[in-house]
């Protein structure tokens, strides 16, 4: 007798396949970016730390915004409080890399069952998946540090999976819960996308509302109230750490959000179209533009606007996590677009392929976009110099102070007192890689910073390994 799992893996196995291979391929992606120093303090070591500090009762504590303190004074991410059961048995960096792979792996598979459920089988689900993975867009998320935002395209895969074909709210408002935990500003996202279920789903249209109304009084509780009190707490000044990226300094999120609704065209002219634009004009043409014709890509809006409008350059090209909230609703668009133009070309009787020829030329240009570079050995030629680092580590004191360049920091035993590079305070220690990227600092600056450190007399050299450099404060604690 056939089980129900038995049946459904049957029925997707050549997908489930397909998923399994990309996720054991990236999972040890991930793992060699980590041993060839491609993660960073900023973000990876951050959440690491939080994770690390609330399991030893500090809550959400990390040392990486100028002190030693709760993170939720820079963002509201309650949802890592879902994680620390599984960090406690697996403790370390090596855990929230592989959950983001398989979080961008869930993700697939769910815009794989949606597809499933519109087109009615055949081969194009899994030619959706297949895109889904190889999206440039969404492998850059993946692929860099990890970010709680990377599980929002799942968890809207999933709301709208749960109430649109299987009609069951309380799925729906789970996923949608789950999704405004990972960000305060997620709540945006998640509003408009209950806005749009509401309006399509009639017959569920309660749920819709709840979830609406439950994103508006989330944000408003979360940026009035919960993030102000902990600034307070930690003594930071102001309302919210990047309020400065859309306005002024002093001005809090609710007070810009009122000014730009009554005065929008503040916001247009602060937006940077031409690099917003240029990176929004790459990705639909990635996708032969078939978003477009799908009103879905609407909800895409607010999060193109919200990135294209800061002072960030990152965020103004649209780039690696901070895509995670465009991506569900330009996949969604993109699937319905296609259904679209399918459906088009069926009822003219003209071109009854057309649907799966375009199809396969959008998976075309994302095999010929994919990051081929991550499966080549010359992307982790520091592997050789992991040892050389970790010798260097076990040299020093665990009560010492520590500065390192950020690819480092994610592999020294946690301490409350380590510091970036760019910190003014003077450690005990200062360890640095001469190779490995030198974020936040630009590599000119990080060259004049290593001139200065060997020339001067305030460090010494204790030991350097190939590009590795391990230096001592001649006086002081670790002197």
């Amino acid at each position: 007798m056939t089980t129900p799992f038995a049946s459904f893996f049957v029925r997707h196995r050549a997908f489930i396949i397909i998923l399994l291979a990309w996720t054991a391929v990236f999972c040890g992606v991930r793992i060699l970016q980590h041993d060839s120093f491609q993660t960073n303090a900023y973000d990876l070591s951050i959440y690491d730390y939080m994770l690390w500090s609330t399991i030893h009762g500090d809550f959400m504590a990390e040392p990486f915004h100028g002190y030693w303190g709760t993170h939720f004074a820079i963002h509201f991410q309650p949802i890592l409080f879902l994680l620390l059961p599984i960090y406690y048995v697996f403790p370390g960096p090596i855990l929230l890399l592989i959950l983001q792979v398989f979080a961008g792996a869930a993700a697939a598979f769910l815009i794989y069952l949606i597809a499933g459920r519109i087109f009615q089988g055949g081969r194009t689900p899994l030619l959706i998946g297949s895109v889904f993975l190889l999206f440039r867009p969404f492998l850059n998320a993946v692929l860099y540090d990890f970010h709680p935002e990377t599980f929002f395209p799942g968890l809207i895969f999933g709301a709208y999976y749960a109430l649109a074909f299987k009609k069951n709210k309380g799925l729906f408002l789970v996923c949608l819960a789950l999704a405004l935990m990972l960000k305060e500003d997620a709540a945006i996202f998640v509003f408009f996308f209950c806005a749009y279920m509401f309006l399509t789903q009639r017959t569920q249209r309660v749920a819709c509302a709840a979830g609406a109304i439950a994103a508006v009084l989330y944000f408003v509780v979360t940026v009035q109230f919960l993030i102000p009190f902990f600034r307070a707490k930690a003594g930071l000044p102001g309302s919210f750490e990047f309020s400065v990226l859309w306005a002024g300094e002093g001005m809090d999120v609710l007070t810009l959000a009122r000014y730009i609704l009554l005065h929008p065209a503040v916001l247009l002219k602060t937006i940077q179209w031409s690099a917003a634009g240029r990176a929004l004009l790459k990705v639909l043409a990635s996708l032969l533009f078939l978003p477009l014709f799908s009103p879905v890509v609407l909800l895409a809006v607010p999060p193109v606007l919200i990135l294209a409008a800061s002072k960030s350059e990152v965020m103004q090209g649209l780039g690696l996590h901070y895509f995670s909230g465009i991506l569900p609703f330009l996949f969604l668009s993109f699937v319905f677009g296609l259904k679209h133009t399918d459906g088009f070309f069926r009822r003219k009787r003209t071109f009854a392929k057309a649907g799966t020829i375009v199809l396969v030329l959008v998976l075309l240009v994302a095999i010929a976009n994919f990051k081929w570079n991550y499966l080549t050995p010359g992307r982790y030629a520091n592997l050789g110099e992991y040892r050389s680092v970790k010798k260097c580590i076990a040299l020093i004191p665990e009560e010492a102070s520590l500065a390192a360049s950020s690819a480092l920091i994610p592999h020294i035993p946690k301490r409350k007192n380590i510091y970036m590079l760019t910190d003014p305070r003077e450690p005990d220690f200062i360890l640095v890689h001469a190779r490995v990227t030198p974020w936040p600092l630009t590599a000119e600056t990080y060259r004049e910073y290593l001139r200065k450190l060997n020339a001067g007399n305030t460090y010494q050299p204790v030991v350097a390994l190939g590009n590795v450099r391990l230096y001592r404060k001649t006086s002081g604690p670790g002197g």
